[in-house]
């Protein structure tokens, strides 16, 4: 023998065992193979055996258990057994139990415990699988642990779990509360499964008494899809809208009533649920909240949950101006430059200018005079510009006039102004027509040279008018009827820079007086647009999404400059892009022109119109039945 000190000092000594092999002895053997007898076991006798040594044969062994006697005989290899009637075993409360053997002389025995468990037997319970008894696909998505108890108490016992042709193993305490967990690839793996799908549980006990229970769960991993109507009615939210609250509303196709619904908005959530049979749902967003929100874009972003706790998300932009001091103004220059519209001007027509404020570039400003409406664009600098035709002004007679001029925000904030003007056809005046008919010069309108022309008021026929254009001088003189023109030879037009320009005629009337007349004009001769078009829907591919939301397409005029115009024509349809004073397009296919694609190519035009009028087309290929799309600008 050795001991070891904590000094890790050892001692060593040796004593003397003796061993008797002509000792007598009697040993009971292991019971019932695992000396625990459960139910079943109880239904049949038990056997109790066990060997000596140092004893004669026919030897009488006295077995004892739960104070009844059972008698055995050594045989001649020193083996012995007896047997416990099964009618004894069925009437034991469960719990452990002595068991002794005695020879008949009583000199020698042996004792072995034996435990008994058939009343207090398996009886499983299961708490809610997965909470709700559905598996989603976020829970799918990572482990899950089930619980539950085995209805019977103490140390031994064992659960075992089968899902799908697997069995897990799970722990159980000495209360009989179970636990196990599920792997996260066993439950992802049942996402394509049909429901219900059975879960088996097996609990044994020590004594192997076992209980087996099939309990089953749903398989619900399809989220709803949502989609949600513009805000405001055209996303777009004003002033007046913000006064009073706002319903933002939508539909969950695949969700049940009563599923939740959370919307958010600048950093506020507001909580409802699905009402409607098709999934409708709404929630009114308060007028406190609608006029705390900036200027600018905000968004909207919706979460749905169903029952089984599957969610999806969808955004949905909106432009927001309900800043009062950031409201539109407007400004409209003196009619004719002077406010008098001259019997030139009635008879060629004026055109209109001012400003716009806290407006964007591409607005529309709109001037009615009378029954008649004309509309302008406001340009990236502010500025806006309408021509008002002779044809709304050769009845106007002398005297006062008043017009009214409007504009919106992209929000639909609007501001009108009125500007009172006089017609005098009476006084002496010199007109110059629009330059080729709208005052946009383009590179194919001076192939011929640039023809200018006007009229003239209270001027002799033959009378001599000079023309200054772009710092060069030409003449003209006067007809019978007052008219005049001039041809700008196509080397000269080609020098004038691109962009507006002003010409200037001037000469004296009948009564000596130096009289002047102007217009302005764009010219584009030089910077001429070369459109491109990117690769459509940015992957060259039209998903599902985009099919049911409609595709974006985009690319570039190759010039910059504000008032141009990109048409696209697919599928028998003209849509008009968004184009930026940098000459950056873009417009979205509304998912009918998506819808509606075969196998096969469907031809794409663009085309890009500068302000003069210059255009250039690109062709590009959307490839149906694969959705494929593949540009070829």
């Amino acid at each position: 023998m050795s001991i070891t000190d904590t000094w890790n000092q050892t001692q060593t000594i040796q004593a003397p065992i003796t061993v008797d092999n002509a000792a007598s002895g009697v040993a009971i053997s292991i019971i019932a193979v695992d000396d625990f007898i459960n139910r079943e076991e109880a239904n049949s006798p038990l056997t109790i055996n066990g060997t000596s040594a140092g004893l004669a044969p026919n030897t009488e062994i006295t077995v004892t258990l739960n104070g009844e006697t059972y008698t055995a005989t050594v045989d001649a290899s020193g083996n012995w057994q007896t047997t416990v009637p099964a009618a004894v075993l069925q009437q034991l409360p469960d719990g452990p139990y002595e068991v002794t053997a005695t020879a008949q002389n009583g000199g020698v025995s042996d004792s072995h415990t034996l435990t008994v468990i058939i009343n207090n037997l398996p009886n499983i319970t299961t708490d809610p699988l997965f909470t709700d008894g559905t598996l989603s696909q976020a829970e799918a998505g990572v482990n899950q642990v089930l619980t539950g108890t085995t209805g019977s108490t103490g140390a031994g016992q064992t659960v075992t779990v089968t899902l799908n042709g697997q069995n897990y193993q799970g722990t159980v305490d000495a209360s009989g509360n179970w636990s196990l967990t599920l792997p996260s690839g066993a439950l992802d793996a049942l996402t394509g499964n049909d429901s219900p799908v059975p879960l088996q549980i097996v609990v044994r006990d020590a004594a192997g008494n076992s209980q087996t229970r099939t309990v089953d769960f749903t398989v619900d991993v399809e989220a709803p899809t949502l989609t949600l109507n513009p805000f405001a009615q055209d996303d777009a939210l004003n002033i007046t809208e913000a006064s009073q609250a706002q319903p933002f509303s939508g539909v969950a196709a695949g969700a049940a009533q009563g599923d939740s619904i959370v919307v958010s908005l600048n950093g506020k959530t507001y909580n409802t649920t699905v009402t409607g049979a098709n999934g409708e749902w709404s929630v009114d967003i308060p007028a406190t909240d609608l006029q705390a929100l900036p200027n600018g874009q905000v968004q909207f972003s919706v979460t749905i949950t169903d029952a089984a706790g599957n969610s999806s998300t969808a955004t949905r932009p909106v432009t927001v101006a309900v800043d009062p001091a950031r409201a539109p103004l407007l400004t409209v220059d003196p009619v004719g430059g002077d406010g008098v519209i001259d019997a030139g001007e009635r008879a060629s027509g004026v055109t209109l200018t001012g400003t716009a404020t806290n407006v964007t570039a591409g607005q529309t400003v709109t001037i009615t005079l009378g029954d008649d409406t004309f509309t302008g664009v406001v340009d990236s600098a502010g500025r806006w510009e309408a021509d008002v035709p002779a044809s709304a002004l050769t009845g106007l007679t002398n005297g006062d006039y008043t017009l009214t001029v409007g504009v919106s925000d992209a929000a639909g904030n609007s501001v009108s102004l009125d500007r009172g003007f006089s017609v005098d056809t009476d006084i002496s005046a010199l007109t110059v027509f629009p330059i080729t008919g709208d005052n946009r010069v383009s590179l194919d309108e001076i192939a011929n040279g640039l023809v200018l022309s006007g009229t003239s008021v209270n001027f002799a026929p033959q009378t001599t008018l000079t023309i200054t254009l772009n710092g060069k001088q030409y003449t003209a003189t006067t007809g019978e009827d007052g008219g005049w023109s001039v041809t700008v030879p196509r080397a000269d037009a080609l020098d004038i820079s691109d962009g507006k320009t002003t010409l200037t005629v001037s000469g004296t009337d009948e009564n000596g007086a130096v009289v002047s007349g102007n217009q302005n004009f764009t010219i584009i001769t030089t910077a001429l647009p070369n459109v491109t078009v990117n690769t459509p829907f940015t992957d060259g591919i039209i998903n599902a999404a985009e099919v049911s939301t409609g595709g974006a397409l985009s690319g570039s005029t190759g010039v910059s400059g504000a008032g141009q115009t990109v048409t696209v024509q697919f599928g028998g349809a003209s849509y008009n892009a968004v184009v930026d004073s940098s000459g950056n397009w873009s417009v979205t296919l509304p998912p009918a022109a998506l819808q509606g694609l075969t196998d096969g190519d469907a031809p794409l035009t663009v085309t890009a119109t500068d302000a003069a009028g210059n255009q250039n087309v690109a062709q590009s290929t959307v490839t149906g039945g694969s959705h494929r799309a593949i540009a070829d600008a």
